[in-house]
């Protein structure tokens, strides 16, 4: 498939790694050379060692792989020598599409040279819901640890940067004297990371009542679903009704 061009101003190119939610839409974006573009040129994902696109007479772009039209767009901006910005994007990513996306010259020569800092990297990674854990028998009159757990999936690598944030009666909780956060994150096997918050809540008593849910999210606006929520009134509730039928036994047995 022929892609015919239309000039607009370059767009700034990004970081080296992109990182894209499973299912969601991935744009990789890089300058061409300077100041002489590449009159011909292959853009390959050498992860999978595919071809995904190639460049002939300095702009004429087409695409080889056999992905269906809607899957991949090219939005980039060559101009007739040939620089400018590359810039395509992916909708609905798999795991299939994360890769090392790098240029190549003379692409008739299986060992044709790379082209320096032309290319990117894209990881395709997915969360598991994540889920809180406390303690069965926090006391009134102390603080009590309310732990976030959740694990990441990314593929070609684990390095996605992901953060857990909470949210108190459907409100954002900040770190302050009331609600400590802490966070740590590790590998875990394979391609997994562990991601583990722990919001500290320093008066036991004063929250009774209060619903905690905590959400993961990587960079900006990628987010998992919020965790069900952990009702502290419910915990006490319970935990009220059985001291109250104990003490109900110890009377009994007495008479």
């Amino acid at each position: 498939m022929n892609i015919s061009l239309c000039n607009w101003d370059a767009m700034a190119a990004t970081a080296s790694t992109v990182y894209a939610h499973l299912g969601e839409t991935a744009t990789l974006s890089w300058d061409l050379p300077q100041p002489a573009g590449l009159e011909t040129f292959m853009v390959n994902n050498t992860y999978w060692n595919q071809e995904v696109f190639r460049v002939t007479n300095y702009s004429t772009v087409t695409v080889m792989n056999r992905q269906p039209i809607v899957k991949m767009e090219f939005v980039g901006a060559i101009t007739a020598s040939g620089t400018g910005l590359f810039s395509f994007m992916l909708h609905d990513v798999i795991w299939s599409d994360a890769g090392h996306y790098r240029c190549y010259r003379t692409p008739s020569n299986s060992t044709a040279a790379e082209v320096p800092g032309c290319g990117q990297t894209l990881v395709v990674f997915d969360f598991q819901q994540p889920y809180i854990s406390a303690p069965d028998t926090p006391h009134m009159d102390r603080s009590v640890d309310l732990s976030c757990y959740s694990f990441t999936h990314g593929y070609p690598d684990d390095s996605v940067n992901v953060a857990i944030i909470w949210r108190r009666n459907g409100f954002l909780v900040d770190d302050n004297s009331k609600y400590n956060i802490t966070q740590e994150s590790r590998a875990w096997g394979w391609w997994r990371r562990y991601h583990r918050s722990i919001l500290t809540v320093s008066d036991v008593r004063a929250a009774k009542g209060d619903n905690f849910q905590c959400q993961a999210v990587a960079g900006q606006r990628t987010v998992s679903q919020w965790s069900e929520e952990y009702a502290l009134v419910e915990q006490f509730a319970t935990r009220k009704r059985k001291t109250d039928l104990a003490s109900n036994s110890l009377l009994f047995s007495d008479n």
